[in-house]
């Protein structure tokens, strides 16, 4: 997990080796809250989300965000997307809450989206893996200033390498802020 020091995107990598001697079927699930204003409770009604299939990405904006009018947010991931949806409820479930949520129990979500939801961004892939085998997959969150920078982000982040290399910046410049102050201390 970390957010690029340049770029406007947060990166989660999940590595999974599967240590069994039988090949397993597995999901990997991110789940977010779109806040986009300046508190979940007072935007959640104000949050439009829409999935780009073209560019398997969903998206939420806020118009009536008066520090970010209609910047557009994306979640996003490196593999196919097996399923998604933007109703916390349906993701969630009744009298459930984040941490045991109601989707975790079904093989899918159900592609839910638009204004009138309690609005979250849920993204489901599949990852297959043979005995032995290890495989990753790379969620993508951020928000820029229009659609086509969030599309470009989404597909510089899936090209192999870039994720690596932006963590290797972020790194080096931590090293730098961190590593330019010594204390000794008798």
């Amino acid at each position: 997990l970390f957010v690029s020091a340049d770029e406007p995107i947060r990166v989660v990598r999940l590595t999974l080796k599967n240590r069994t001697d039988r090949p397993r079927k597995l999901s990997a699930t991110q789940f977010v809250e779109w806040t986009l204003g300046s508190s979940r409770s007072k935007a959640q009604h104000q949050v439009v989300t829409w999935f780009d299939a073209e560019h398997a990405m969903l998206t939420a904006h806020n118009h009536l965000n008066f520090d970010f009018p209609g910047r557009p947010s994306f979640l996003a991931c490196d593999r196919e997307i097996g399923s998604w949806t933007a109703s916390r409820t349906e993701f969630v479930g009744r009298n459930r809450g984040p941490g045991d949520p109601a989707a975790m129990y079904r093989k899918g979500l159900g592609a839910l989206s638009g204004r009138h939801h309690d609005n979250c961004g849920a993204l489901m892939t599949h990852i297959d893996l043979a005995p032995g085998e290890s495989g990753s997959v790379t969620f993508l969150l951020g928000q820029t200033d229009d659609l086509d920078d969030a599309r470009a982000l989404v597909e510089r982040y899936r090209s192999p390498g870039t994720a690596d290399s932006a963590l290797a910046n972020v790194k080096d410049q931590w090293r730098t802020i961190l590593g330019s102050l010594t204390v000794r201390t008798p």
